[in-house]
């Protein structure tokens, strides 16, 4: 096997098994678990709040793929109302994973 691929696969996997844990927990049982039920108003300020923030930290990941970043978007207001409707970080957490894998997938 070659030693470069070895070592592309094995980054891959760290990132694939750390990256969305900490960002859900962070994100959604932190940011939105902290202010999540004082009323629909705040709820909704809360996931864009925290929809933003997802989005402001990917920007760097894909350098000018203007499509990639309405995606992501997109993908970080999926997982805070899955986390939202779901109240459970596992949901959210699986979901992020599987959008990793896809991504992944995709550009290796």
């Amino acid at each position: 096997m070659n030693s470069s691929y070895h070592e592309n696969y094995k980054w891959y996997c760290r990132q694939f098994t750390s990256g969305e844990f900490f960002e859900e927990f962070f994100f959604g049982g932190v940011l939105i678990g902290l202010f999540l039920g004082y009323n629909h108003y705040v709820d909704g300020m809360v996931i864009c709040m925290s929809t933003f923030l997802f989005w402001l930290i990917h920007i760097p990941q894909y350098k000018k793929v203007y499509l990639a970043y309405g995606l992501v978007f997109i993908n970080g207001l999926i997982l805070a109302l899955l986390f939202y409707y779901t109240n459970s970080l596992i949901a959210s957490m699986i979901a992020h994973a599987i959008y990793n894998l896809g991504i992944g997938i995709c550009f290796i």
